[in-house]
C-alpha cells in the first residue's frame, strides 16, 4: 500500500479531522491523542441522552466507547488519551 511506511499522529476532534484521518489510516499509522480533559464530542455521552446511535439504544456505561459515530469514523486507528497539561521535572 502506499502509505504502508507512514505514521501519523493526529490530535484532531469532530467529524472533519476523524473522517480525513480515517483516510489515512487506510494505510499508515494512525495514532489519535485526546486529552483526558477533552475527549472527542463525537464519542458520545455528552449528554448521555442522544440515543439513536448506541447498541439498542442505551450508552451504556460508560457511553464513550460504543457510539456507532464514533467507531466508524475510527476504524483501523489507534488512540490514547494523555495528560497534557502537566510540566516534566527535567532536573
Amino acid at each position: 500500500m502506499p502509505l504502508a511506511r507512514l505514521r501519523a499522529v493526529v490530535f484532531t476532534q469532530a467529524v472533519a479531522g476523524a473522517f480525513t484521518t480515517k483516510l489515512l489510516a487506510m494505510g499508515a499509522d494512525v495514532i489519535q491523542i485526546e486529552p483526558l480533559t477533552r475527549p472527542d464530542p463525537i464519542r458520545g455521552g455528552f449528554p448521555p441522552q442522544l440515543s439513536g446511535t448506541y447498541p439498542d439504544n442505551l450508552p451504556g456505561e460508560p457511553p464513550y466507547n460504543r457510539n456507532a459515530n464514533f467507531n466508524s469514523l475510527n476504524t483501523h486507528k489507534l488512540g490514547i488519551a494523555l495528560v497534557l497539561s502537566h510540566q516534566l521535572d527535567q532536573r
